[in-house]
Order: structure tokens, then C-alpha cells, then sequence
């Protein structure tokens, strides 16, 4: 009774959260701003200015539309942070992403992901099998934490948005990692698997094995 209570309550803030979308295009200088309170470098592409052959990283499947790239600069070395505002607004970091919608609490939290990500408290991370990645998704704070290797690996199955897709339709749940999720389960409990996380700051780069259940 308590989860139908917590679901449905889920849902009815899901449907507030759709009535009250914003225009992403209006949030160019906030996203500026926050990027010099940083004190990162950073370059834009903008895909209506023909003369900008930047096509960049794209999580929809059509064409680019008045999208605007900016491009973080990393200053260690390691892959840029790289982010897109167009239809909603989308952050790529190595091979982990992820597309929020347009609304005023997922740009907050499109911000509080990029001041993460730069200040080492985010990273991209894969469960790898072997040499292979079988799944990567961008965390930040808390879901960092491996101590639990079955929450870790939950989470990047959440968050492994090629495989789940969470964000089409505005999916109310993570439903649609469930047959990821069920493939990382039998990786684990059959080969055991290992955690890279990968940081903006190579330095910071560790791996976490976890040996067979």
C-alpha cells in the first residue's frame, strides 16, 4: 500500500512537472553564468550558423534544431564536459549522459550536475566485464558510493540512458532499465564485475572490483 501511495504521488508531481515546461532557449545566459562562477574555459557551437561545422554529441534521434553546444574545456587532460541546450538539456561526459527536461527543477538539477562533474564530486562510471563495458552512466554524489556493488550497479543501469532511454515519453518510472538490469544481475552473480569511474580530473580515477556472488 505505501509504494502504490509513493507511485502515485510520483505521478501526480510528473504531470505539475509537464504543465509548468519552460523554453530551454531562454536559459543560455544562466547556463554562461554558471559556467564562469566555475571558472572553466569553455567553447559554443551553434548548429544555425552554417559556417559552425560542430555537430557534437546528439541524444535524440533527430536532427540538430537552433541546439547550442558548449564544450568544457578540461584543463587536465582528460575527455571534456560537454553540454547542449535545445529541446531540453543534455550533458555528455566520456561514454555517460543524460537529457533533462524542460522544466525549472530538472535545469537546476542540469546545473548541480555540471558544477559536480567540475568539481570532482561526479563522474562517469561503467560496469565492465573484463575489457568490455556492459553499461556507463554519469553519477553524481551519494550514488558514487561502491560499498553496496548491487545499488552502484542499479544505478548505472538507471542512469545508462542508450540502453533505457529514460527520458522518452517522460517515463514515471525505471521500468525501462528492468532488462538491463536483469542482464547486469547475471553478470554479476556469474562473472562479478568491476566499476571504472572516470572523473573530470584523471587523478581521481579509480576501479572497484567485485568478485563472483
Amino acid at each position: 500500500m505505501a509504494k502504490r501511495k509513493f507511485i502515485e504521488k510520483r505521478r501526480k508531481e510528473r504531470i505539475v512537472e509537464r504543465e509548468a515546461t519552460i523554453d530551454p532557449r531562454d536559459y543560455h545566459a544562466k547556463l554562461i553564468s554558471l559556467l564562469g562562477n566555475l571558472n572553466v574555459d569553455f567553447e559554443t557551437h551553434d548548429s544555425e550558423n552554417e559556417k559552425d561545422d560542430y555537430y557534437g554529441f546528439k541524444l535524440s534521434c533527430d536532427p540538430p534544431f537552433e541546439r547550442m553546444w558548449y564544450i568544457v574545456k578540461n584543463p587536465f587532460g582528460g575527455n571534456d564536459l560537454e553540454l547542449a541546450i535545445e529541446s531540453g538539456f543534455d550533458l555528455a561526459f566520456g561514454a555517460g549522459c543524460w537529457s533533462f527536461h524542460p522544466t525549472e527543477k530538472e535545469f537546476g538539477q542540469f546545473c548541480a550536475a555540471i558544477k559536480a562533474i567540475v568539481e570532482g564530486r561526479g563522474a562517469t562510471v561503467r560496469f565492465c566485464v573484463g575489457d568490455e563495458a556492459k553499461a556507463s552512466a554519469v553519477l553524481i554524489g551519494d550514488e558514487l558510493d561502491a560499498a553496496n556493488d548491487f545499488a552502484l550497479m542499479e544505478r548505472i543501469a538507471e542512469r545508462d540512458y542508450y540502453r533505457t532511454n529514460q527520458d522518452i515519453y517522460w517515463a514515471d518510472s525505471f521500468a525501462l532499465s528492468r532488462k538491463l538490469k536483469k542482464e547486469l544481475r547475471r553478470l554479476r552473480s556469474r562473472n562479478g564485475w568491476r566499476a571504472d569511474f572516470e572523473y573530470f580530473n584523471p587523478k581521481q580515477n579509480r576501479s572497484v572490483d567485485f568478485g563472483i556472488l
